[in-house]
């Protein structure tokens, strides 16, 4: 617990005391476990009920997926990105609260039981979404987010003074957003999706407007970094998922087998790059300055959408690929999301590296912006090739990258640091 939150017992001891306001007094009682967790250098790891309501979104994840899969047009990629913002936006909006107040109140569980629920209802409201019946997703989401308004609420009775600000605007923004998700169940399409527009403009842009409120509230410079990992881990599962699945259910030929080994080369890559360099250089920056929200802000919520929305569309490429493993040619939908996935992934973690590093002399970036590039044009000119030779650069290119940027980063930490420094430790300043 930070030295800003109060010990539990001294919540034990406020509880005991009856309340001044009597008219205000059950909703006291509700509020007194929400204490503000502000970063004391120590950190915080996430919590098994976090973990718990991950699970929900490996549904989502998985929905998403298989409607990208059986959509491989322009059109379902858009319905595709469309659907996956409210999905991503849903989580995104219950880990920055965990991350910002720490609670351990029967309450605060019960309300993320009851955030999970609605949660699953807009998960399998997933699939008759793609199919233009948009109403039962709708209504799940609004629902998700009317908990999570009133997660802020209790939030804003019992938290201190600094931390009130945050919560006094979520709670109206997302409170609008919740509302006009809500009436857009009485909207037909298209208007139906207007109406959504309207409500992410008020869930998404109240973080982006309120940028001097973040810079004063810092968040937990330990826990963000890992419950991003943590869905970040979800997303490959599904690229691990679709390799096994793929070849489970054909022939075991060498131009499948040979797909599904480049497939998982690839999301190995990914793991260790992301991971092992990107994250960690942004969890140093993120720490050193301050943990500020504004750039937890930038980093995860905003440039880790196309990452993952890539590594989804990654894991859709995969599967693609090894089912088609052996046509004569590899078909449009297979180049465009098994490299194209990639180099989304790529160009995302760049950009999340740049805005928390600021420091445009790193050779790192540009080879990660290099790799993507030539995984585009690939994906533009590979129409002549086999799955198994297209899936094989990809594979290269994708291996070329992530073993220059680890010997790049290595070395230099290694000239960077002192001798006197254990073996393994980083010095200021180097982030991925």
């Amino acid at each position: 617990m930070s030295a800003h939150s109060a010990s539990f017992s001294e919540l034990d001891e406020r509880r005991r005391e009856p309340p001044h306001d009597t008219s205000g007094g059950q909703l006291e009682a509700l509020a007194s476990d929400w204490s503000l967790d502000v970063d004391d250098g120590e950190g915080r790891h996430a919590t098994w009920l976090e973990l718990f309501f991950d699970l929900v979104f490996v549904l989502a994840i998985a929905q998403l997926s298989a409607g990208l899969f059986h959509r491989l047009t322009i059109h379902g990629a858009l319905v595709f990105v469309g659907l996956f913002v409210p999905v991503w936006w849903a989580w995104v909006g219950v880990t920055f609260y965990e991350t910002r107040y720490e609670c351990q109140s029967d309450v605060h569980r019960m309300l993320v039981l009851v955030a999970m629920v609605a949660s699953t209802a807009m998960a399998l409201g997933l699939r008759s979404a793609f199919a233009g019946h948009t109403a039962a997703f709708a209504l799940g989401y609004a629902a998700q987010r009317s908990v999570l308004v009133l997660m802020y609420g209790l939030a804003h009775r019992r938290a201190k003074e600094r931390a009130d600000e945050v919560a006094a605007l979520y709670m109206r923004a997302f409170a609008v957003g919740a509302l006009l998700w809500a009436a857009s169940a009485l909207v037909p399409p298209p208007w139906r999706y207007a109406v959504w527009m309207a409500g992410l403009a008020f869930d998404i842009g109240a973080p982006l407007l309120a940028k001097r409120v973040l810079m004063r509230n810092p968040v937990d410079g330990t826990h963000m970094p890992e419950r991003f990992g943590a869905f970040v881990i979800i997303v490959l599962g599904e690229s691990v998922v679709a390799v096994g699945s793929s070849v489970s259910g054909i022939h075991w030929t060498a131009a499948a087998v040979g797909v599904a080994l480049c497939g998982f080369l690839v999301v190995a890559c990914v793991w260790w790059t992301y991971f092992d360099l990107a994250a960690e250089g942004i969890r140093r920056v993120l720490m050193r300055r301050g943990s500020s929200g504004k750039l937890a802000r930038d980093a995860y919520a905003y440039w880790h959408f196309p990452l993952v929305v890539g590594l989804v569309v990654l894991a859709v490429g995969i599967e693609v690929t090894i089912l088609r493993s052996g046509a004569a040619h590899v078909a449009a939908a297979g180049r465009w999301t098994l490299a194209g996935g990639i180099a989304a992934y790529l160009s995302s973690i760049t950009g999340a590296h740049l805005v928390t590093s600021r420091n445009l002399r790193q050779v790192t970036p540009y080879t990660r912006l290099a790799a993507a590039v030539a995984l585009i044009l690939l994906a533009a000119a590979g129409g002549g090739l086999s799955p198994l030779t297209f899936a094989l650069p990809v594979a290269l290119i994708t291996l070329m990258s992530a073993t220059f940027e680890t010997l790049f980063i290595r070395s230099r930490r290694a000239r960077r640091t002192p001798r006197s420094r254990p073996s393994g430790a980083l010095a200021d300043g180097q982030a991925a």
